[in-house]
């Protein structure tokens, strides 16, 4: 993870994000080869009708499967640490903002309050299949796999950003990043793609 920690600092190493594109081009041959234009929703029933093996996707992912009865955490799906990555959990917020010419301030505040409590990031997470950020949320209430994935969240080494979410890294970078990335599936310019992706940060 000290090569990802490195790159969103924009001091990447071009070897190593190379190799990184490399393995998606050698894997390639086991996704589909219209990946790049399938939806999350699509992909994802994909696993849960057993036409994929797997998606690489948050915890929210979870959230569609915990309405399937016969679609359950531990016997017909699980979830898999990246190799390289134990000990970290890639963080990703959803946040309630406070919005400009607010006509009900105080209602307002009433309710974000709310939504950053222990007991609101309970009851907001138990629907999306996400977990609190909250170490002390009482999370007896959520499913297992949200117990073991609040678990992991509580007990990692670090907590590194997310760079898809905009956490990681500024809107002009992240967009560079985009760009960079665009047409990589197809063409599969691992060079080139490189290039764009440390140069993003310039």
């Amino acid at each position: 993870m000290s090569g990802y920690e490195d790159f969103i600092a924009g001091e990447g190493d071009q070897e190593q994000v190379e190799a990184a594109l490399q393995s998606v081009v050698d894997l390639s041959e086991y996704y589909p080869s219209d990946s790049s234009s399938i939806s999350f929703t699509e992909a994802n029933t994909m696993v849960m009708e057993g036409d994929a093996a797997f998606i690489h996707q948050g915890d929210w992912a979870a959230g569609a499967y915990s309405s399937d009865d016969e679609f359950n955490y531990g016997e017909d799906w699980g979830q898999v640490t990246y190799p390289g990555t134990e000990g970290h959990y890639l963080l990703n917020m959803d946040s309630f903002p406070y919005l400009a010419n607010n006509p009900s301030p105080e209602a307002t505040k009433t309710f974000l309050s709310y939504c950053g409590s222990a007991e609101g990031q309970v009851l907001f997470n138990a629907e999306k299949g996400s977990i609190p950020p909250r170490e002390d949320a009482d999370v007896s209430a959520l499913n297992e796999f949200q117990q073991d994935q609040f678990d992991d969240f509580t007990n990692a080494d670090a907590q590194p950003p997310s760079i898809q979410h905009g956490l990681a890294v500024s809107p002009a970078v992240g967009t560079n990043i985009g760009e960079a990335f665009s047409g990589f599936l197809e063409s599969q310019n691992v060079s080139g793609t490189a290039e764009g992706l440390i140069n993003a940060f310039n």
